[in-house]
Order: structure tokens, then sequence, then C-alpha cells
């Protein structure tokens, strides 16, 4: 590869027009336009060396404590971040050694070669700067800190180098690339369209396609985001979205930021939550099964915004399939799902014929749910919607002018616990609940959805678990 940098016209010009397109796309079309462009004429200062050879140069350092010559040099610091298996069997970094990575910033820094050397150190170190990913360590490690040594040695390199030096000048004019939170500068911009230095800073400091930038600046526009205004937001969240799955390392972080700043909105909307919905499920499973998965990255206040919206679905899901299967009335799904705010958890027993194939929406969902809340019942053509409320748990039954029951949280454990189908008898157990003595004559588990069942079932959950529905025409 060439050892000049990249002649920055070429990639910035292309570049820039994509800002007047859709605001995810403008960051894909950089890094393939740079990767296009590097092909063609190399990353500015990397040397061209094949990982064998990195390997051979890495091991020969750290057997002799310095490199062999200049172009080694050059190596070692461009692939400093690397990993290679020592004799001992442990991975060695020339980056987490502490002894070799003094070595070379020594190396780097010194005066005592001409400026055309000290420049091709200074982009080798600025590869390697932009390859480790220092900037997500801890704030006491010994990545975070040699990261942040790398960058003062550039800060020096461009303080010291001639005002015609190309690198030098770049690195001044994109000095923000060198600081602590180097993408937050360019968040807000990019975020906003406003403004094309993240282009030109690609192109003049030829920033790898597989950079930590890329990652952070994702990461930075996602803490953005949570402060545009309500039409800002909503025109930029999904594409964000999308740009953030991409990237695995950083999927679960961008996402629960995401949803906490959607969560955070004055009106939230289920319709426009989809989208975050199905990739939360996919990463972190059902809240009304696994809520703890969910809370190892977002908020409490954002998995009360969303679970209410999964249990709905759930509860339309369930009751949908009973009305094409025989015709159940929506009264009950309606009314149960006006209690979806304070539903914590679901379990579904479905008949000891039932077929997976029968149904896809009840396919997916015992996908989702696991033998641990999806489970058969002993009985054919029956099936059970079980939700907890505080510390009770409803059961629905299918089967027309069944009543419903509900029992304490622990007894429905224990019966998911037991191997083998479910007896129907064991949902359908009638026990006395002092509880209720001053809202029935015969206060019982059983309850039936006869005259005004509905009033009726609303003071006895009131009794029970102190929660009130939703009025009637509410919306989430």
């Amino acid at each position: 590869m060439i050892d000049s940098p990249l002649e920055p016209n070429l990639l910035a010009s292309r570049m820039k027009a994509a800002f007047e397109r859709e605001l995810m796309g403008t960051q894909r079309f950089m890094t393939e336009e740079l990767q296009r462009v590097t092909r063609r004429f190399g990353a500015a200062g990397q040397v061209e060396v094949s990982d064998e050879k990195i390997d051979d140069v890495l091991l020969r350092l750290r057997a002799q404590g310095i490199p062999k010559n200049f172009r080694d040099l050059r190596i070692c610091i461009q692939a400093m971040g690397e990993y290679v298996d020592a004799d001992d069997g442990e991975a060695w970094s020339p980056f987490t050694d502490i002894a070799t990575f003094d070595l070379l910033i020594t190396e780097i820094e010194s005066d005592e070669r001409g400026h055309t050397r000290k420049r091709l150190l200074a982009q080798a170190a600025l590869f390697a700067y932009l390859k480790v990913p220092g900037v997500f360590g801890n704030e006491d490690s010994t990545e975070r800190m040699h990261w942040r040594r790398l960058a003062e040695s550039l800060r020096n390199f461009a303080e010291r180098a001639p005002e015609d030096d190309r690198l030098g000048g770049a690195l001044k004019r994109h000095k923000a690339l060198l600081d602590e939170r180097p993408a937050q500068h360019f968040a807000e911009k990019l975020l906003t369209r406003n403004d094309d230095s993240v282009a030109l800073m690609a192109s003049e400091l030829s920033i790898p396609e597989d950079s930590w930038f890329w990652v952070a600046l994702i990461l930075e526009q996602v803490e953005t985001l949570g402060r545009l205004p309500e039409d800002e937001f909503q025109e930029r969240w999904s594409h964000l979205l999308t740009r953030a799955l991409e990237h695995e390392s950083i999927a679960d972080r961008a996402l629960a930021g995401i949803m906490d700043a959607f969560a955070s909105r004055s009106k939230p909307s289920r319709s426009e939550a989809q989208p975050l919905i199905d990739a939360a499920g996919e990463r972190w499973d059902n809240p009304l099964v696994r809520p703890d998965s969910w809370l190892a990255w977002v908020t409490p206040a954002t998995l009360n915004v969303f679970r209410p919206w999964i249990s709905e679905r759930m509860i339309d899901t369930f009751f949908r399939f009973l009305a094409e299967d025989r015709g159940v009335s929506q009264e009950r799904p309606l009314f149960w799902k006006r209690y979806s705010e304070h539903i914590t958890e679901i379990r579904i027993l479905v008949a000891n014929d039932f077929s997976p194939l029968l149904n896809e929406e009840l396919r997916t969902l015992r996908s989702q749910m696991g033998g641990s809340h999806f489970r058969k019942l002993e009985v054919d053509g029956t099936h059970v919607f079980i939700m907890k409320i505080g510390s009770y748990q409803f059961c629905e039954i299918s089967k027309h002018g069944n009543a419903a029951y509900f029992h304490d949280t622990e007894f429905v454990e224990q019966l998911f616990e037991t191997p083998g189908s479910i007896p129907l008898g064991k949902i359908k157990q009638e026990v006395v609940v002092p509880k209720l003595r001053n809202v029935m004559s015969n206060p019982k588990n059983r309850w039936t959805h006869q005259g005004s069942w509905q009033k009726n079932f609303i003071s006895r959950i009131s009794a029970l678990t102190n929660k009130r529905p939703r009025k009637v025409g509410g919306h989430r």
C-alpha cells in the first residue's frame, strides 16, 4: 500500500451528497465509499502485510523486546491491538502489555527521527487508535488508559507537525476525534443532517469501516435521540434502530437506549412501537415470561410502558384463536385488556389434542414462552389463559359456559413445575377466599360470566389486588 494519505476530495465529494439522502443511509454510504476508495488507493500510512506476517512480527517483538527494523516497528504500532498465541498458550497483545506499549509510545514520540518517519509512525498509531476499542473500556482499565495515551501522542504530533503536513493538519481540523468521547461531537450533527464533518473526517483520516468510531457514533446518536423534538424523534428513531441492530456488539445497549427514549415521550404509541417490541422480543424474550432479561437493559419505567402492549397482543392472539375455533365472545378479551398495565405474567395451557399447525400465532407464542409458561392439559378441546395481577393468577377457560378461576401464584407455579400434562381439575379447584367476603355472598375463587359479570369481576379484583382497570374506551 502507499504511504501518502488519501486524496480528501475524492471521497468527501461523494460522501457530502449522502447527507441529502435519508438519515441512516448516510453512514452506510460513507463506509461503503471509504471501502471502495481504500481498495483502490490503500489506507493512509498502513503497511500492506498478511495476517501471518503480523503474527510473526508480534511474536518476535514479544520474544526480543524490540522491533527488528523500522518496517517491523510500523507493523507493531499499526497492529498493536491484535492478539497472538504465545508459546505459553496465552493470548498476548502489545496494547495490553504495559512494558511493550510504553516502548512503542516512546518510539512514536521520539525526536530522533526525521519528520517523514515520524509521520509514518503517527499514521500507524492513528490506525491503531481507530481500531482498538479502548473507548468502551472501563474507566481505570489498561485498555482505556492506553487508548487515551495514543490520543495524547497523536495530539502531540499534530501540534508539532509542519503547517504543510496533511496528517497533522487533518488531526487539528478533526481534533474532536481524539477527545474522551470522540463520537459525541458528531452525533447530533449527523442525526439532524445539518453537517458534513463526519464525511470529511472519514475521508481525510481514512477511518476504517470496522473502527469502533462507527459503533460509538451510533451509541452517541441513541443518547442524542431522547433530546430531539417530537417530530424529529419520530422521523429518525426507526432508521437508527435498523443501523444499531446491524452491530451485534452494541445491539442490546442501543435498542435499550431507543426504547427508553421512546417510552419517555409524552404519548408513546403501541402501533409505532411494534418494531421495538419485535426486536426486543427476539433478543430478550417475552417480558411476561422473563422480565429480568428486559430489566438487564431497560429501566423499570420503560418495561412498564411496553409490557402492557405485549400482554394485549397475547390476549388478542389467544382469544382470536378461540373465536376462530369455536366462536367465543370477545367480551372477555376486551375486559382483560383493560387490566393490561397490571398484568405482569402470562401462562397458557392448550388442549391435549392441540396441534401447533392449527395456528401460526400460537405456535410463535409457544416458541417464545417455552415449557415454563406454555403447557398442555390432560383433556382435549379445552384451553386456559392465565394472567398474573398482583399476587394472584386469573384463569380464563375456553369452553363456553366455563367460569373464571383464580389461584395464588405459588399454587400455579407448583402446578407448572409438575412434569407431564396438567389436569384441568387442578385449575377448576375451588377454595374459599376470606378476602372476598365483603363483595361476594359465597366468597370463592370461581366466578361466572353471568349478569353484570364485568362489574362483579372489577370489585372482586380490586378487593384482592387493589388494582383498577382502565376506563372503557381508554387507550394506552
